[in-house]
């Protein structure tokens, strides 16, 4: 084993060790699957680095999700979209929507931003280690002050860690698990004071498996999934957990929609069936055959097509387009960010709007790997470089936040500002 290949078994057994417990079956590694777009908050939890080897291959770590894959598709059509050159600086593409702050606080404190308050405020949190909150907090962009909310509880015998952070009703709710099995939801008032439990609510027998995969808060109450499946409500200000009329073994896709998250591999579509749970409406998706890892959003799906070209269209099979934004563990929205690649070797990151086909450079640049030096002629040894790695955050459905570091700069998108 190269000195390459041995930081790259470390790199993947390191991610492999924060990674929750991986399920024993089939449709629990399914619903691992979903539970993941939301454990791992809206966008730390959302960076991949990829690990390109000289001999093609990639190895791609999306949060828990590490695999193997070709440099390239090996069936790709000549229908692939790809981007081949780094499109103009997305501050300059669309100025309106880029703020840029320091990438820590003022006292070197690492934060992460998960949400939009207002359009002046983002919701982070700081963290007391890797992926534990240890506080909430609101984060004023103009001036850069922080502004503490709450703390964020770890009561004895937790396993799953504060998650799924959402806003709503002037509160900021979350999520933990404890050891036996019930899965408690919290809450804070934005203007600040201290986090209480809403409810605490059974969904399983205990242990890292499972816990919710969807939370929201619409009006005065929270709803939520959990990843056995099972749509349930409860008064914000506590009291009794009821399951929603009509959401019986379904999950969240974004409050009232939910649906079936695709249980029986790849060839079935996360997200294919979907209800509003408010109406009753139902959509659901055509899919052809050939086609694997087709994703849904409410109204859009992409996947891969049978010869390899990655899609995007409507749930009806309409407007159907060749795509750069490929499938990933996020259900598709408006935007996506993707890859920008030349002869096999990566230039950065783009930011991509389906809508129209407009891209902006995020600033992200791949990090050279280099094995041990290597004799050339008269003698001389060099680095030789192996290959390369590169961050890329994700876009979470039509969230409108879409944040990253670049050096000491951070990075604040807001979406809904690009026209």
């Amino acid at each position: 084993m190269n000195d390459l290949e041995n930081r790259l078994s470390r790199t993947l057994a390191g991610a492999a060790g924060r990674a929750p417990h991986a399920p024993g079956t089939l449709a629990r590694a399914v619903e691992a699957r979903y539970r993941r777009r939301r454990q791992r908050g809206r966008a730390l939890l959302a960076a991949a680095a990829v690990v390109v080897l000289a001999g093609g291959t990639s190895y791609a770590l999306r949060g828990e999700d590490i695999r193997a894959v070709p440099a390239t598709p090996p069936t790709a059509t000549s229908d692939q979209v790809r981007l081949t050159a780094l499109p103009e600086p997305i501050e300059q593409v669309w100025p309106a929507a880029v703020r840029k702050i320091p990438a820590k606080l003022p006292d070197g404190r690492p934060f992460q931003p998960l949400a939009f308050i207002d359009e002046r405020t983002l919701l982070v949190t700081t963290q007391q280690r890797f992926e534990v909150a240890h506080a909430v907090h609101a984060y004023d962009l103009d001036g850069g002050e922080l502004r503490k909310i709450a703390d964020v509880p770890r009561p004895e015998g937790t396993v799953l860690f504060a998650s799924g952070f959402t806003i709503g009703a002037d509160q900021v709710v979350w999520w933990t698990k404890l050891d036996d099995g019930r899965a408690q939801i919290w809450s804070a008032p934005l203007a600040g004071g201290e986090a209480r439990t809403v409810t605490t609510h059974q969904v399983d027998g205990g242990g890292h498996e499972n816990g919710l995969d969807g939370l929201a808060v619409t009006g005065d109450r929270v709803v939520f999934s959990i990843n056995e499946g099972g749509v349930f409500a409860v008064p914000l200000g506590g009291g009794t957990v009821q399951p929603v009329e009509g959401g019986a073994g379904l999950h969240l896709l974004s409050w009232p929609w939910a649906g079936t998250v695709g249980m029986r591999g790849p060839e079935e579509p996360m997200f294919g069936e979907i209800r509003n749970l408010e109406t009753g409406e139902t959509g659901t998706a055509q899919v052809r055959a050939g086609e694997k890892e087709v994703i849904c959003g409410v109204t859009v799906c992409i996947g891969w097509t049978a010869d390899g070209t990655t899609f995007q269209r409507l749930r009806d099979g309409s407007q159907e387009t060749a795509s750069p934004c490929e499938p990933s563990r996020f259900a598709p929205g408006r935007f996506c960010t993707t890859a920008v690649a030349a002869d096999r070797h990566p230039l950065g990151v783009a930011l991509y709007d389906t809508t129209t086909g407009k891209s902006a450079d995020l600033g992200i640049r791949p990090r050279v790997l280099t094995g041990p030096p290597a004799t050339g002629q008269g003698g001389d040894s060099g680095v030789q470089p192996k290959g390369y790695s590169m961050d890329r955050p994700f876009v979470e459905g039509d969230q409108p936040l879409l944040s990253y570091t670049v050096g000491d700069t951070r990075y604040v998108v807001d979406l809904r500002k690009i026209g």
